[in-house]
């Protein structure tokens, strides 16, 4: 009877350490909103000053975790496709997960030598694990990260606003990523970003991937709003079909857009080339 209560004992605390591992995992896979945050400059942002230019590439890429298209991660040739740009938003960065406490901004920061942000939209696994980042080669004054609204959707998402000093007036930009599984959250979560877009002072950009293509009304709407320029279409010959992330501008003379697809990614990246507010030059052409 001894041996059989010491077995029993021995059962019951296997059974509760099982439940309490159990519950720890089920736990630490829950997703959790990171919240707002903001604050000045960006980590790593070279310490010797850029020249100043009279024109900047700035650019978007979902960048899928650093996956191409052929189901190798290889962040090495993530930075290559991102060269010449003076900013990018970066979509899907992941964050540090364990013992890596490196973000993929980060990683990506050192081979391009620039400034960075992660803005990550959730915690999970105990890191914060998924989101939105910034590459930067230009001065970052302030940012915010702003959480979008969400009902339906089980994943998170945010925008991150930065205000940047180059040229002689700043320049506000909008990085976004839209939820792609539940077209409702994603409408509001496109109203949103597009209200803060309208009200900027100018000049201003809302780039990111949208998650809606060229036909969808949000697209429409915005492109034929009075003031907003979308150079992809204006000035590339044949816009990928199935496009579904965008740079619209206001205030801002865009001179040269262009696509780069090198399977880094199952997203293209897509840049455009402005001119530094500075003259009379730097307004938007045709929609004043």
């Amino acid at each position: 009877m001894a041996i059989l209560n010491k077995m029993n004992r021995r059962t019951v605390v296997l059974l509760a350490i099982g439940l309490i591992v159990t519950l720890g995992v089920w736990h630490a896979s829950l997703r959790v909103g990171t919240g707002p945050a903001s604050g000045e400059g960006i980590e790593d942002f070279p310490s010797e000053a850029r020249a100043a230019s009279s024109t900047v590439r700035i650019g978007t890429l979902n960048m899928a975790s650093g996956r191409g298209r052929d189901g190798i991660v290889d962040l090495g040739r993530t930075a290559d496709v991102l060269e010449g740009l003076d900013l990018v938003a970066l979509q899907e960065a992941r964050g540090g997960f364990l013992f890596r406490t490196d973000n993929q901004a980060a990683m990506l920061a050192r081979f391009r030598r620039c400034g960075w942000l992660y803005a990550p939209t959730e915690t999970r696994w105990h890191c914060k694990q998924f989101g939105n980042a910034v590459l930067s080669n230009l001065p970052v004054r302030h940012w915010q990260r702003i959480p979008l609204p969400r009902q339906f959707d089980r994943s998170y998402r945010n925008m991150v606003f930065l205000t940047l000093d180059h040229g002689r007036r700043p320049i506000h930009v909008i990085a976004t990523h839209a939820t792609q599984r539940d077209p409702r959250d994603r409408k509001v979560q496109l109203d949103a970003a597009i209200e803060f877009f309208l009200a900027l002072e100018e000049p201003a950009i809302l780039l990111g991937d949208l998650n809606s293509l060229r036909d969808s009304p949000v697209i429409r709407q915005l492109a034929a709003r009075e003031g907003v320029d979308e150079p992809i279409g204006r000035l590339v010959d044949a816009p990928p079909k199935g496009q579904v992330d965008w740079i619209f501008v206001r205030g801002l003379q865009c001179v040269a857009a262009g696509v780069r697809d090198e399977g880094v990614s199952d997203h293209p990246l897509y840049w455009v080339e402005i001119e530094v507010p500075g003259d009379e030059k730097s307004l938007s052409p045709g929609k004043k």
